[in-house]
């Protein structure tokens, strides 16, 4: 029955994400309670997720398909994309805490002190492993995490010993791109950009900073595709730079926001 009402919630917390990102007018993109941010000492990082939304599928053939599913499966299965997507999950999550002690001092907490929280250490240990996302081993993806009432929350806070707890998502888009492709023959070079969505909940349940859409800069550098295949030897450089940006980008917002 627990299990059942835990992905009740999770429906209802996705449906206000799409709302939130595609309905103009039913939800803040951006909100915060500074008096409140203000006041935060140490926080800790619950929640993190980085999803690739970079394919474009329209440009291949049959041969290109051959080649990206062939090297798609290598990838996978010998386990170095699940490797990447760690590597590149940890870093953002350490720039994010970086970040966050650099604008405001807070003191952030390592992922092995979540441990000590009992009820987000059993959530975590019934998870399933990701697969196609960035992410933490030891921290939740952030859709696990708004299932949690706020009660639950408070719990959270309180088990951590910090004044609030934090989640965000990144998604990785494309920026721009240079080359040339024909029906995937060629190479092209994509520039991804990233889009940040921060949550910020104090030690009573309550959001007290959110922010749905913080886009950053277009990378520097890019990823190369050849044959409608991705070359991955830089992508954990390409992203982790696209990754600071947008959290580069989220700070900016927060600091010129007034509320109405």
């Amino acid at each position: 029955m627990r299990a059942n009402t835990r992905l009740v919630r999770l429906v209802l917390v996705s449906l206000l994400w799409l709302l939130a990102l595609g309905a103009s007018g039913c939800i803040r993109i951006l909100e915060a309670q500074k008096d409140r941010v203000g006041s935060i000492k140490r926080v800790a990082i619950v929640g993190y997720e980085g999803v690739l939304e970079l394919d474009d599928q329209s440009s291949t053939n049959s041969i290109t398909s051959v080649v990206r599913s062939v090297k798609n499966a290598n990838d996978f299965h010998s386990g170095k994309r699940g490797e990447r997507r760690v590597e590149q999950g940890q870093r953002a999550y350490q720039a994010l805490g970086q970040r966050l002690t650099q604008a405001f001092g807070w003191e952030v907490s390592s992922p092995a002190e979540l441990e000590r929280a009992t009820r987000y250490r059993a959530v975590v240990e019934r998870s399933p492993t990701p697969h196609e996302v960035q992410y933490v081993p030891g921290v939740l993806l952030p859709g696990q995490f708004n299932v949690f009432t706020q009660a639950e929350r408070r719990e959270l806070c309180a088990a951590l010993g910090v004044d609030a707890v934090a989640t965000a998502v990144v998604r990785y888009e494309p920026g721009k791109s240079t080359g040339f492709a024909v029906g995937g023959l060629g190479s092209r070079t994509k520039y991804p950009k990233a889009r940040v969505h921060f949550m910020l909940v104090d030690a009573s349940g309550q959001t007290i900073w959110q922010d749905y859409d913080a886009h950053g800069a277009v990378s520097k550098a890019g990823l190369k595709t050849t044959m409608g295949a991705d070359i991955v030897d830089n992508e954990t450089e390409v992203l982790s730079e696209a990754a600071a940006s947008g959290f580069d980008a989220m700070l900016a917002r927060y600091r010129t926001y007034r509320p109405d």
